[in-house]
């Protein structure tokens, strides 16, 4: 599909797409349509969502279908500190629907004060640790901290 970009004549032939936010979830009929045009696509749900059991439900069924487990994670930029149990919660509950043998995209950002992001970062480790393989692959989305944190 060309699209018009200033004076650049684009043609797109794949990538990822995202769904993070539970209400914008595609239909089985659009993901099977992305999937045929070249894309992957992952759903999820972006840590500043405290997805409803029903919404849960619904991402575990599309599951189902060629998509693919994706944006999840912990995000401490958000200033109600109660939140970020609820948020490690979900986490939790949602590496269950992993499929181990998929890229996992993970959200992980740190407070605004937390300029290495190393805290939130480490948090998230532990957390996968005895949830996810030693050799999971893992996109790290929105991380806000330098690249030694992650090699290290």
């Amino acid at each position: 599909m060309p699209m018009e970009s200033g004076d650049y004549l684009v043609q797109v032939s794949g990538g990822l797409v995202v769904y993070c936010d539970p209400p914008t979830y595609p239909s089985a009929e659009e993901i099977g349509e992305l999937v045929q045009d070249g894309f992957r696509v992952l759903v999820g749900v972006h840590p500043k969502i405290i997805a409803a059991p029903q919404e849960i439900e619904h991402l575990t069924r599309l599951l189902t279908l060629p998509a693919e487990l994706g944006e999840i994670g912990i995000d401490h930029i958000v200033d109600q500190h109660d939140q970020w149990h609820y948020q490690e919660r979900q986490l939790k509950a949602l590496l269950t629907l992993l499929d181990q043998g998929k890229a996992l995209v993970l959200h992980i950002r740190g407070t605004r004060t937390d300029s290495t992001g190393l805290e939130v970062y480490m948090r998230c480790l532990d957390l996968l640790e005895h949830r996810v393989c030693s050799d999971q692959k893992i996109q790290v989305h929105c991380f806000t901290g330098p690249g030694s944190v992650v090699r290290d």
